[in-house]
């Protein structure tokens, strides 16, 4: 890799070092980038796991909040679809 890439690596790694920015911010981050549609959830694994030093158990913690997160929000508009349809009041 170039210098400047290296720099920017470095960047990274300094803007999810938990010692820095603390847990909490962290854990925001992750939660809303495992909600955010336009982004692949193996993309964020690999970006993650190789480029930044977010500890493992915050990781895992956020992925489990931000995919129960999602999956609610997903069946709920399911459900109110479905109630949209077989409704009697139609």
């Amino acid at each position: 890799l170039s210098e400047e890439a290296l720099e920017k690596l470095d960047e990274l790694r300094n803007l999810t070092d938990a010692d820095k920015q603390g847990d909490g911010k962290i854990l925001l981050a992750l939660i809303g980038l495992r909600l955010a549609p336009f982004f692949p959830f193996s993309a964020g694994n690999y970006l993650l796991g190789s480029t930044t030093s977010v500890p493992l158990r915050l990781f895992i913690f956020a992925t489990l909040l931000g995919c129960i997160a999602s999956n609610l929000l997903s069946v709920g508009i399911g459900a109110g679809g479905a109630m949209m349809f077989t409704s009697e009041n139609v």
